[in-house]
């Protein structure tokens, strides 16, 4: 673990090295939601975007489920179709989303580009 500095937040953040020693802790309830708030993330940093892109972040398919509960508590929303075989929905963040996390608008979300160079993502 280590203390991670964000512009003016400081963070935990677990190495990957201590992960699944740690996961062993975290209740399978918990880590569902955990999962729900990465999909979600996912979400806001790269509408609009469909399941097959969700798929290609995360490397497994992102169960309709899922996108169902972000949807039930209005924090995404179906944006425009994808201009491909099929016109699949894409998904987009929503007022309720930018009030739930005190943002005023999507500017708000913290520039990719500062999360790589704080370690907290990779490139």
């Amino acid at each position: 673990m280590r203390i991670a500095r964000l512009a003016a937040v400081l963070g935990l953040m677990i190495l990957p090295q201590g992960a699944m020693a740690l996961s062993c802790l975290i209740p399978d309830a918990v880590r569902a939601y955990e999962f729900d708030l990465a999909v979600l993330a996912a979400i806001a940093f790269h509408q609009p975007i469909s399941r097959d892109g969700l798929k290609e972040i995360f490397g497994k398919e992102i169960s309709r489920d899922l996108i169902g509960r972000l949807a039930e508590r209005d924090l995404i929303a179906t944006g425009p179709r994808e201009p491909r075989r099929g016109a699949p929905y894409t998904f987009v963040t929503t007022e309720t989303f930018l009030a739930a996390f005190g943002l005023e608008s999507l500017r708000d979300l913290l520039d990719t580009e500062n999360i790589v160079d704080a370690g907290l993502a990779e490139p």
